[in-house]
C-alpha cells in the first residue's frame, strides 16, 4: 500500500501490541523513522487483556505526548478500531476475548475522537465507514479486514491526510 502518497512511509505492525508496549518500544517504531507522519492503529489487544478503556485512553495520550516531544513536526493521526463480526466464519476466536464486541469497541472509539480534539491530532473513523450499508459485503474479523475493506480503509486515511473533518465528509457521502 501506498496510500496515494508521494514518500514513503513505514508499517509498523505488530500481532498482540498492547498500548503500554507500544509506549516502551516508541524509538524504534517511530523516532529512529523521523517520520511525517504517524498513524496510530492499536488498541484491541488492549481491550483482549481486559484493560480498561480509561487505561488505554491514558497510554493513547502518553504515546501522543511523547510523538510530540519527540518529533514535534510529525503530524499524528488516530485511526478508529474496526468492527468486528463474531459471525463470520473467519473471525479469529481466538484471539480475542468472549467481552468484546463492538459495543465496547465504539466507546474506545468515542473516546479516542475526543482524545484527538483535545490533543489536536486528526481522527480517521475507518469504524463507520466499514459499518454502512454500501459496504456490508465487507466482512472484518477482529484483525483483519478483508475484500475491499482495506481499499476503503486506505482511502479513508488518504482523505484523513490531506482534508479536514467535513471535507472528508463531503466526499465519501
Amino acid at each position: 500500500d501506498d496510500f496515494g502518497l508521494d514518500y514513503h512511509y513505514v508499517k509498523s505492525s505488530e500481532e498482540n501490541l498492547t498500548t503500554s508496549a507500544l509506549i516502551d518500544d516508541l524509538k524504534k517504531k517511530v523516532y529512529d523513522y523521523n517520520p511525517s507522519d504517524v498513524f496510530l492503529n492499536i488498541g484491541m489487544t488492549d481491550l483482549k487483556d481486559n484493560k480498561s478503556i480509561d487505561e488505554i485512553i491514558n497510554n493513547y495520550s502518553k504515546i501522543i505526548d511523547s510523538i510530540k516531544d519527540n518529533r514535534p513536526n510529525a503530524n499524528i493521526y488516530i485511526e478508529s478500531l474496526y468492527p468486528i463480526d463474531k459471525d463470520n466464519k473467519d473471525y479469529k476466536k481466538s484471539l480475542l476475548s468472549d467481552d468484546i464486541d463492538n459495543g465496547k469497541i465504539k466507546d474506545l472509539n468515542k473516546r479516542l475522537k475526543s482524545l484527538s480534539k483535545e490533543k489536536r491530532v486528526k481522527y480517521i473513523d475507518c469504524y463507520s465507514l466499514l459499518e454502512k450499508d454500501i459496504v456490508k459485503e465487507i466482512k472484518p474479523d477482529a484483525l483483519v479486514v478483508a475484500n475491499g475493506g482495506a481499499a476503503l480503509i486506505d482511502n479513508q486515511v488518504l482523505y484523513a491526510h490531506y482534508f479536514d473533518e467535513k471535507e472528508q465528509n463531503d466526499l465519501l457521502n
